[in-house]
């Protein structure tokens, strides 16, 4: 018999008859997966039901993972969470993956930056990606994220009456400064004296003191009461202890206001679980918590559309962490949160930020006529000219300005008070044009909805004797003008 020769190419046909006879692949053989599937879960309000996660999950979130905590070497995104508030990555690289928020849905923020441990960290979860069963993404052994809810608009019904909470804290780092304290809890009250403001005082601790009475501050009767808890909030029976932020803004979200005025002096060292205090120190953790509280305390009914408390953060020293304070309240410095590094200057910042919330500026009423009535002045009406686009999902890539314009004669003065805060006012020894303007800026991914209130004043006689509108407008959606 003729030896038969051998090939490299016969051998292996031989080989690949052997293993289909073995039923293995051609492909399997001591073949190795060299990705795994990765999770991040996300959460918005705060669970309050004692079971389950911190925060009620949040769909539409995306994420960014990389091999590298400054991403910097492949970010990749994957998402977006689905409606248990996971986004799932099934193709990624094994080994450490670190992972941030990179977008949220509509009326979210992501959060990248927060301050944990007395200073600002990146909100960075990791993961052990191994092959074999999902790696959830973890940040300080929590195996959620927490995003920011934004910050509703200041309603314009000054001249009605505004409901405010003033929320004190009274942790043991404030016990240096109780008289502090007291002056600005008092001169806050003293500015809004004579206006149609009622409000609630509550304060916080390692707990939460939640306050159950209303005051008129139109009455002298409701200033008195109100200065009087003041005093007694910060008197004999001050407690002192950690930072809860998480039980103030729960109670918070009970309390049926237009306004929380969030005053507080450090980060927060303790939340709750199931009811009972728990210390985290000040790490992501309490953070988190307390994010997932102020989300719930701006939309009670955990639904954008319908009741909204807009929080005003106040910090007090040089210890606050300004990110954590814009991730309980907006982004904005000025107009969401506002800081006051000494504690001297506390009051001038309550004070300011009580302008915002209702100008106690009066109307001085017209004089009456004694004389034979003079041909009245006929005013044009307040004219409202707002630029504002309309864009899809694709088109807030790129920040937006929205012109609000008002015309008017015979006006003394010209108020624009942007998300309860007045940004600019002019006066009759000013006003050389008819037409004043009021420009805003929206960033990339601005999703909230702002309000310009212009408030108009008329020179003496005049009829009317003052006029304002207002103006709605977001980023994303169609100008909405009424006036």
């Amino acid at each position: 018999m003729t030896a038969r020769r051998w090939t490299p190419r016969t051998a292996a046909l031989i080989a690949l008859t052997a293993l289909a006879a073995l039923g293995i692949g051609a492909g399997s053989a001591g073949a190795q997966t060299d990705t795994g599937t990765l999770q991040a879960n996300v959460g918005g309000y705060r669970n309050t039901s004692g079971a389950g996660a911190f925060a009620l999950p949040l769909q539409g979130m995306t994420f960014q993972q990389d091999a590298s905590p400054l991403f910097d070497v492949a970010p990749t995104a994957f998402g977006p969470s689905d409606a248990a508030g996971t986004a799932t990555d099934p193709t990624a690289p094994l080994g450490t993956r670190y992972v941030r928020e990179a977008t949220a849905p509509t009326g979210w923020a992501p959060l990248t930056t927060l301050g944990s441990y007395g200073s600002a960290s990146p909100y960075v979860g990791t993961a052990s990606v191994t092959g074999s069963d999902p790696a959830v993404a973890t940040i300080d052994e929590m195996s959620s994220f927490v995003a920011q809810a934004a910050n509703p608009p200041l309603p314009t019904t000054c001249g009605t009456g505004l409901k405010v909470l003033l929320l004190l804290d009274v942790s043991g780092s404030t016990s240096g400064y109780v008289d502090q304290y007291t002056t600005a809890g008092k001169t806050f009250v003293s500015t809004l004296a004579g206006t149609p403001t009622t409000l609630r005082i509550s304060s916080f601790g390692t707990n939460s003191y939640p306050g159950s009475t209303t005051y008129d501050l139109a009455t002298a009767a409701g200033q008195t009461a109100a200065n009087a808890e003041i005093e007694r909030v910060y008197g004999p029976d001050f407690e002192g202890g950690m930072t809860n932020w998480d039980a103030a803004f729960q109670d918070a979200a009970k309390a049926g206001v237009d306004v929380i005025v969030f005053v507080t002096d450090g980060v927060p060292t303790v939340h709750l679980v199931n009811g009972g205090v728990v210390s985290g120190s000040g790490g992501f953790e309490d953070v988190a918590y307390g994010i997932a509280s102020a989300n719930l305390a701006k939309y009670p009914q955990l639904d954008q559309s319908l009741a909204k408390q807009r929080v005003l953060g106040v910090g007090v020293g040089s210890g606050i962490s300004v990110e954590n304070l814009a991730a309980v309240s907006g982004p904005i410095s000025g107009s969401d949160y506002t800081v006051a590094s000494n504690p001297d200057d506390l009051a001038t910042v309550l004070k300011a930020v009580a302008g915002r919330i209702c100008d106690p500026t009066p109307v001085t009423p017209a004089a009456p006529v004694i004389a034979a009535p003079a041909r009245p002045v006929i005013l044009p009406p307040v004219m409202v000219r707002g630029f504002s686009a309309l864009f899809g999902a694709t088109g807030c890539t790129s920040r937006r300005t929205v012109t609000t314009r008002v015309v008017a004669r015979n006006a003394s003065t010209i108020t624009f008070i942007r998300d309860g805060v007045v940004v600019k006012r002019v006066t009759m020894h000013a006003l050389t044009r008819r037409a004043y303007s009021l420009r805003t800026v929206l960033p990339v991914g601005d999703y909230a909805m702002h309000t310009v209130y212009v408030r108009v004043r008329f020179v003496t006689g005049a009829t009317p004797a003052a006029k304002s509108m207002v103006h709605r407008f977001a980023q994303c959606r169609a100008s909405a003008v009424t006036g």
